[in-house]
């Protein structure tokens, strides 16, 4: 039945579902952990601004100091709104990455009906799902299903980060992934 569905995939009266990965609590997971750390790095970062204070700042100044001993006064005031911007970048660079992950990693792949496009389901943050209908021309598999253990890139024309199909996910129809999506192309 899969030879017969690969010989004749453009008469398929119905999508044919070729890969699917269950794994919605692990990324669940993965976006609520890059909210606390975007809220760990962010309080941190106010912390960083609003509390750290000079330790010598309770000494009265001296109207004889000199003038590089107050540039080192300001130096402490840029450190301290240095290090409150470095902590909030970090916290936002720690969220994008979480949610940029969540969304070019495979839930499933389709081919639909007439065999020229492949549905795509990626996760989304918090268990939600994103949906692409993507014309198999298009696609282009830079590793086959038998050659990696590692996720295998899939490169999609007019996206500029490759989708990532987890090998340990259940391919329903090998054969029919080996034929159509595993293919390499020159985008």
């Amino acid at each position: 039945m899969v030879l017969q569905r690969c010989k004749n995939t453009q008469s398929a009266k119905r999508d044919i579902v070729i890969y699917t990965n269950k794994k919605e609590s692990f990324f669940a997971t993965i976006s609520v952990v890059s909210i606390c750390q975007l809220f760990f790095w962010t309080y941190l970062g106010e912390f960083a601004f609003s509390e750290l204070r000079d330790p010598y700042s309770s000494i009265k100044p001296n109207k004889d100091k000199k003038k590089e001993e107050l540039a080192l006064d300001d130096s402490d005031s840029i450190s301290r709104v240095g290090l409150a911007t470095v902590s909030i970048v970090a916290g936002l660079s720690f969220c994008v990455i979480g949610f940029f992950y969540c969304y070019r990693s495979v839930k499933s792949l389709a081919l639909t009906r007439g065999g020229i496009d492949v549905k795509i389901t990626t996760y989304g943050p918090f268990g939600m799902h994103r949906q692409l209908t993507v014309p198999l021309s298009n696609m282009s598999a830079m590793a086959k299903r038998n050659e990696t253990d590692s996720p295998i890139p899939i490169r999609i024309r007019n996206y500029s980060f490759y989708f990532l199909v987890d090998h340990q996910g259940k391919f329903l129809e090998p054969r029919l992934y080996d034929r159509t999506i595993s293919i390499k192309r020159r985008l």
